[in-house]
């Protein structure tokens, strides 16, 4: 192909610029389909992570007592369940960019500029 010949035939400019564009231009659309896939799964884990309950806490003894006692127990585990209660009555607002590195972006950007031919905003 780089030589321009395809089974002793001549290979074009306009057929060589056609057949790498299209190759392009699906590698592109895959990585975008793959890029947001994963930026999907990012927002679903976070949601799974937020979601599961976390009622266990630390018990700190008191320090003048060898061994905790039960009511303390009782206690760290009511303030448990009260956090996770009021961290999932929140509502949930979650921003997946910052997971995409900036020439990443920089990159997807130029890539939509010129798929949609924007070439004044490069």
């Amino acid at each position: 192909m780089w030589e321009g010949r395809r089974r002793g035939e001549e290979w074009d400019h306009v057929a060589r610029t056609l057949v790498f564009t299209k190759a392009g231009k699906t590698i592109n659309n895959n990585n975008m389909k793959i890029s947001i896939l994963q930026q999907e799964v990012a927002r679903l884990q976070a949601l799974v992570d937020r979601y599961k309950p976390l009622w266990r806490a630390k018990v700190k003894p008191k320090p003048n007592e060898r061994f905790v006692m039960i009511p303390q127990i009782m206690e760290a585990k009511r303030k448990a369940m009260e956090a996770a209660k009021r961290e999932a009555a929140r509502p949930v607002t979650l921003y997946i960019n910052h997971l995409i590195s900036e020439e990443d972006q920089a990159a997807q950007f130029a890539s939509w500029c010129f798929e949609f031919r924007f070439e004044g905003l490069l």
